[in-house]
């Protein structure tokens, strides 16, 4: 039987790939074209802190869209990371700060920040949001580093001012992080975004002309400075998630502290990754970024390993990522609800065994054989042998087999030896 289903579905692929219903290239992270948006916008270099970007500033204060510096030290003691959260929140100058560690990590100043998944900001303004829990921190952590910033995924952030950003990231480069942000300025969580064309990313350097036209920020308090400090000065180095940040004042040497956030903020927070995610998955995919923005969240469902999204799974199992760039095809490539079954296990094995159970004899056009019962039929025992094995599998088939009904017999009789 399981050469029979390689076989299907390897004559499937030579199809499409003969037809030109793929492409090799992989999906290109574009931005939104917001020229009809009503709210301020634009799009923006996060610089990393010691990069040449970085000359006026590395911390992002999203109401007058410029960049501050790390607060230095009033006295002969180094600061402390709540110390230098309080001076940050107190003069309400700096929002965002990107470091490169861990994948990509933004640092809120406000310490409430959320990961929305992957999608633009149009469709991130239509979800219902909610105020970003804090992300706890400690004595050498400040709270709010969100690590694992990804290409192409939203986010909202509270600023220090209360009010809030959406915003997508659209490129890491040498010198940071592009993105696209909208913020709103009177401190509620609607945003109304327009559904607009997209376009290519705006180039670092066009980026950095145009910042250095701005300048850096007037700081609103003394202890935020408009320049970033004279490597002169004695220095404090303290940690977010293991990121060396360097401010004025004196020097120390802090390890890398990890803290784990509240439990219930985590569940919260996965809560939300999940259904903004399981959106994505049931939404009709269209364009070639569609079509990659669907596999990477149906790829995100099975890493968080979330068992309560099988039955959506498992509903669309047919899709196919037409554009998969790789040198050895296979059924879970191309069909990434497969693969992502089969790493959520016996959960994912007993909704594709119902749903096996319950496939409607339907016929469909020829040129339509990816839909047709037989092919997903097909793609659900490949998950169910990738959970069960195939000893266990066929043990499944023929109990199966013995108490179903006369018309549906012929669809087990296939996967059950033959004495």
């Amino acid at each position: 039987m399981t050469k029979q289903i390689v076989t299907v579905w390897a004559g499937l692929m030579l199809a499409i790939m003969l037809g030109g219903a793929t492409s090799a290239s992989a999906a290109t992270v574009l931005q939104e074209n917001l020229r009809d948006c009503k709210l301020p916008n634009g799009v923006t270099l996060l610089p990393l802190q010691r990069s040449d970007a970085s000359k006026n500033g590395y911390i992002l204060h999203f109401v007058d869209q410029k960049f501050t510096v790390l607060p230095k030290s009033d006295t002969d003691k180094p600061l402390t990371s709540d110390q230098i959260v309080d001076k940050l929140r107190a003069a309400k100058s700096a929002d965002l700060m990107y470091f490169a560690s861990n994948s990509g990590t933004l640092w809120a100043v406000s310490g409430r920040i959320q990961d929305l998944g992957a999608m633009y900001l149009y469709e991130s303004s239509a979800a219902k949001l909610d105020v970003p829990a804090e992300i706890p921190g400690s004595d050498k952590r400040p709270a709010g580093a969100l690590i694992e910033i990804n290409e192409g995924r939203a986010y909202i952030v509270e600023c220090t001012n209360s009010r809030y950003v959406l915003l997508r990231a659209l490129k890491k480069t040498d010198d940071g992080l592009i993105i696209q942000y909208v913020y709103q300025p009177d401190g509620t969580l609607n945003f109304s975004i327009p559904k607009s064309d997209l376009v290519e990313i705006a180039t670092s350097t066009d980026i950095e002309e145009e910042l250095s036209k701005k300048g850096p920020a007037t700081p609103t308090a003394p202890a935020v400075p408009a320049t970033a400090p004279s490597s002169k000065l004695p220095q404090t180095t303290v940690s977010v998630d293991g990121i060396r940040m360097t401010t004025a004042g004196n020097v120390t040497q802090s390890e890398p502290t990890v803290l784990e956030p509240f439990l219930s903020t985590f569940l919260r927070q996965r809560d939300a990754m999940i259904q903004s995610r399981l959106a994505i998955v049931k939404a009709e995919a269209r364009t070639p970024v569609e079509f990659q923005k669907k596999t990477d969240a149906i790829e995100e469902l099975a890493k968080l390993r979330a068992t309560e999204a099988v039955d959506t799974l498992v509903a669309q199992i047919a899709f196919m990522n037409p554009r998969v760039k790789t040198k050895d095809p296979s059924i879970d490539t191309y069909h990434p609800c497969v693969a992502a079954l089969k790493t959520l296990g016996k959960s994912a094995s007993a909704a594709a065994l119902q749903a096996l159970r319950n496939i409607k004899f339907e016929s469909v056009p020829n040129e339509d054989q990816i839909q047709s019962w037989q092919y997903r039929a097909n793609l659900l025992v490949v998950v169910i042998r990738g959970v069960e094995g195939d000893d266990m599998a066929e043990l499944l088939f023929k109990r199966e087999l013995d108490k179903a009904p006369p018309e549906r017999k012929s669809l087990y009789v296939p996967l059950v030896p033959q004495k």
